[in-house]
């Protein structure tokens, strides 16, 4: 299996756009290149980067939503784990949590802090996993 191979299908890349425009009124373009697949609207804040490695993990590396507190990552997440366990990945990453907010969230739903992240005081700041 190539590692560098984007692993969405058109309906799977349609389907996470439509998703992540709902909550967030926006016109996301869809970018493509190595093992990576990025939304991003240009005029907002709105994106969501997620990295592939073969099928050991899937990463959400970058996430930004204009609308906050919406809903949005929760159903970018079921799609995700969904996506993962269909395809026998065995592990879903949350990349980088810098925030409270999001910490909150990724133990909220199961993932957990890694071995790495750093004591930030109320929550630890670094990557959130969870095999699946």
């Amino acid at each position: 299996m190539n590692s560098f191979k984007i692993k969405f299908n058109e309906n799977e890349k349609n389907e996470l756009k439509s998703i992540i425009e709902k909550k967030n009124p926006c016109d996301l373009e869809v970018n493509e290149s190595f093992n990576s697949i990025w939304y991003q609207d240009p005029k907002s804040e709105t994106e969501l980067r997620i990295l592939f490695l073969e099928n050991y993990r899937l990463t959400v590396s970058r996430v930004a939503f204009k609308n906050k507190r919406s809903g949005t990552m929760t159903d970018v997440y079921e799609f995700l784990k969904t996506f993962c366990k269909r395809n026998q990945i065995e592990k879903l990453v949350i990349q980088s949590v810098e925030t409270e907010e999001m910490a909150a969230f990724c133990v909220k739903n199961g993932l957990i802090p890694n071995q790495f992240c750093i004591d930030a005081g109320n929550y630890l700041m670094g990557d959130y996993e969870m095999e699946l």
